[in-house]
């Protein structure tokens, strides 16, 4: 609760990471505490990231403070559950080989479920496009019932 109510850029600091890293060591089975610490790290990593290359004067070959956080956390995430989770692609993210094959697997695995996804609510039911004479069939009957009484009888206008 106490991350929460930080600013966002001290969630993606030093600061956030320490709220982040006390509530995880109180239970280490809780895998959410690191995925989060690491797509707030990856999110901060990719606004200084943008914001260097708007700078005036931008750095070259600038690298984000938070990837010193951001590589041991995804050495610590493998090692720990098998697996590796990234939701942004950090540019300027030195790792070696191995975990970052691990990594561009992972995320070819991600965009092919997010397209799979997107093309599943893409797809629109078939709409019956009513003939002319279906239509006027439809309105004859829609008139028909209208006009009649309780009394099955017809009035006449």
């Amino acid at each position: 609760r106490e991350f929460k109510n930080l600013t966002y850029q001290q969630q993606i600091e030093a600061t956030g990471m320490l709220y982040l890293i006390s509530a995880w060591s109180h239970n280490r089975s809780r895998v959410e505490v690191i995925e989060r610490a690491i797509f707030h790290l990856e999110r901060g990593a990719m606004a200084q990231w943008k914001k260097n290359e708007v700078a005036r004067k931008p750095v070259v070959n600038f690298k984000a403070p938070n990837l010193i956080q951001l590589k041991p956390l995804y050495i610590f995430y493998y090692e720990r559950f098998g697996k590796f989770y990234s939701q942004f692609d950090v540019p300027g993210l030195d790792l070696d080989q191995n975990l970052m094959l691990i990594r561009n697997v992972s995320k070819e695995k991600r965009e092919k479920e997010l397209k799979e996804f997107r093309e599943s609510q893409n797809t629109k039911p078939e709409v019956k496009v009513p003939t002319v004479q279906e239509e006027y069939e439809r309105i004859i009957q829609e008139t028909k019932s209208k006009t009649k009484t309780k009394d099955n009888t017809i009035r006449i206008d």
